[in-house]
């Protein structure tokens, strides 16, 4: 519980020094959500949960008729309305790092508690100056505290350095306006004189054509997305690359081969051989010459290779043109040497990252085996990725040996690939948190590619929420605590948390108007108030539909993280209040009062952090059991 003292008297502070709403039942909406910001004027990102430093960028633009948008993302975006309702609120913590590699902000404040541990490294790459402002995330970054802001400015401006520490919040204020500004400035003359861009996160898409289809993106997403599909559906709509060219060639186009009659078949190896008289060519090249699929050219040349010696003659093969043909140029015979030198140490099952036996196939061939229905079933099921190789100590091309089978007995790769709507459907389930990039072997920036093909539904992201109002208000507690103990009003659901879940914000939405139809105190803070204006698909989101006051049939957003205090408080004083417990050295009362007769209850949904499960415990030590929503039985010990 002191963790919950600790949070009433953060919040207490900012309220006191800050000008924050005191209980104001229904305190003026602020703007949320992705699209709020002006990206036409100079953009300060805050990211974290300590308020004072954005607080001191609008301070200072204020005060010098700066025009510069200052938003947050995390509970210092809710703080941040609450001090000045025009600073834009984001959204919660699974916006940072799509926002950032949208290119949007053109400095980023940071302060403490849910910053990415790769912030800095993002924005290194966008060439967005981050300001550390205290000493629980300085990323390495020099201390410039002493320095005069002029200096700081230049330096951060010159590309000197990435960004700095900064805990003067005087300087911060006039470093972080006056960046901005500047950068706004710079990256206008950039789009006028077309020089280099800025954001190298840009043009993300067509890095999808390196995607070798190994399935680890996929693997690792917690929330269970087919990342794989979504990239390879991308790069099928937006690249149209060579490969996939090659591959309906291969698996699906029919009409070349139908070009080619049965009754000309002749002239058509005829040519193979004439070709393969002048050069040496790869079956592929040699298809793409000849003009038919590389299964055609397996064909014949299986073919040729079955034809008597005088037929041989006839078409003028010399013995040296015959052994290039038949065992140099056909695929399958140069594999086979290769397969000859397996060892058998099954590297190549560990190395798979879909766990696909591949070793059996590769036995099977070398023992000169039928291949059977297992060995179908591998050439089937692998994804031809190439990274089971990489560990082979003989070197052998197991990816071509893959393809030269599968092609040898016209297997399809039958991929059914995602149409544009269907990708944005499938993008609406991801957190961006990130997991899949750090995964993938060629380094495909995923959450950029997202970002880019989502960005006109994330342009479009508006709506208003409550800020949050503080405390909840002692006479607003004499009027609801008589219902609530007699049933009159049945609960109170608090909903807190992250609430990082696919649809997360849609779901909770649905939930807490379920509540509020019927006639509950609905509660929300942080990350989950913004969740549940976020996603929410009603016609209009719930801080428009429903008043903002502690009573039946409302739902009141009491600020950020440290307001949950808040929301336990209110419990406390309904014992207080209505029934004259005594607060004082009298917790395990005050907490049998509440679970017994003031029905309230704490829903946490989604993933969420540490700290949030921390404040979880503390309600139920109150008195009131909180439900760990999806994911949130890890945290169950």
């Amino acid at each position: 519980m002191l963790d919950h003292v600790g949070m009433e008297i953060c919040d207490l502070a900012q309220i006191a020094a800050l000008n924050f709403p005191k209980g104001e039942p229904n305190p003026k909406l602020a703007e949320f959500g992705f699209g709020s910001v002006n990206k036409e004027k100079p953009v300060i990102l805050c990211i974290g949960h300590n308020v004072l430093a954005g607080a001191s960028a609008i301070d200072y633009a204020e005060a010098n008729n700066n025009d510069v948008e200052i938003c947050g993302i995390c509970c210092t975006a809710l703080d941040l309305g609450r001090y000045r309702t025009g600073a834009k609120i984001v959204g919660p913590l699974s916006y940072q790092l799509p926002y950032i590699r949208s290119g949007i902000a053109d400095v980023v404040i940071s302060d403490e508690q849910c910053i990415r541990v790769d912030l800095l490294e993002n924005l290194k790459k966008l060439k967005t100056p981050l300001i550390a402002t205290t000493d629980k995330y300085v990323s390495g970054l020099e201390d410039l505290s002493g320095e005069n802001s002029g200096e700081i400015i230049e330096k951060l401006m010159s590309g000197e350095i990435p960004g700095c520490y900064l805990h003067d919040l005087e300087k911060l204020g006039e470093v972080a306006v006056q960046v901005a500004m500047k950068i706004k400035e710079r990256k206008k003359n950039v789009e006028n004189e077309k020089t280099q861009n800025l954001n190298l996160y840009e043009g993300a898409i067509k890095k999808t054509n390196d995607c070798i289809n190994c399935g680890l993106c996929k693997k690792a997403c917690p929330v269970g997305v087919d990342n794989r599909l979504i990239i390879q559906s991308i790069n099928q709509i937006f690249n149209k690359a060579e490969e996939c060219k090659t591959s309906e060639e291969v698996t699906g186009n029919k009409e070349t081969e139908n070009t080619v009659h049965k009754d000309k078949e002749h002239i058509v190896a005829d040519k193979i051989i004439n070709l393969l008289k002048q050069k040496e060519y790869t079956v592929t090249a040699l298809a793409k010459e000849a003009g038919c699929s590389r299964q055609y050219i397996y064909n014949v040349l299986q073919k040729i290779s079955n034809e008597k010696s005088s037929e041989l003659t006839k078409r003028n093969i010399g013995k040296e043109t015959y052994y290039s043909l038949i065992k140099g140029l056909n695929e399958y015979y140069k594999i086979t040497e290769q397969v000859k030198s397996c060892i058998e140490c099954k590297l190549c099952n560990k190395n798979c990252p879909n766990d696909i036996q591949i070793s059996d196939l590769i036995a099977a061939i070398k023992e000169g085996k039928e291949i059977g229905a297992k060995e179908i079933s591998i050439l089937k099921n692998c994804a031809m990725c190439g990274l089971c190789q990489e560990k082979c100590p003989k070197k052998i091309n197991i990816r071509e040996v893959v393809r030269v089978e599968r092609e040898r007995r016209n297997i399809i790769a039958d991929i059914k690939f995602l149409t544009k709507e269907e990708i944005l459907e499938s993008l609406g389930k991801c957190v961006f948190c990130g997991r899949c990039e750090s995964w993938c072997p060629r380094n495909i920036p995923i959450v950029s590619v997202f970002t880019e093909i989502y960005k006109d539904r994330l342009a479009n992201d508006k709506a208003k929420i409550s800020p949050g109002r503080g405390a909840i208000q002692d006479v607003e507690i004499r009027n609801v605590g008589q219902p609530i103990v007699f049933g009159e009003i049945p609960g109170i659901l608090a909903a807190v948390g992250c609430s990082i879940w696919p649809n997360g914000g849609k779901e909770l939405g649905e939930i807490l108007e379920e509540f509020i139809k019927r006639n509950f105190i609905v509660v929300v803070s942080g990350c989950s108030a913004m969740a549940a204006a976020s996603d929410y698909s009603g016609t209009h989101n719930l801080f428009e539909k429903y008043r903002g006051n502690f009573g039946p049939g409302n739902i009141v957003n009491v600020g950020s993280c440290v307001a949950n205090s808040h929301i336990t408080g209110a419990a406390m004083k309904v014992a207080n209040i209505f029934a004259k417990r005594n607060l004082r050295a009298n917790f395990e009362e005050i907490a049998d009062y509440i679970l017994n007769r003031v029905g309230a209850v704490g829903l946490a949904w989604g993933a969420m952090s540490a700290k949030a499960v921390a404040i979880g415990n503390g309600v139920n030590r109150l008195g009131i059991p909180v439900i760990l929503g999806p994911q949130g039985v890890k945290y169950r010990k």
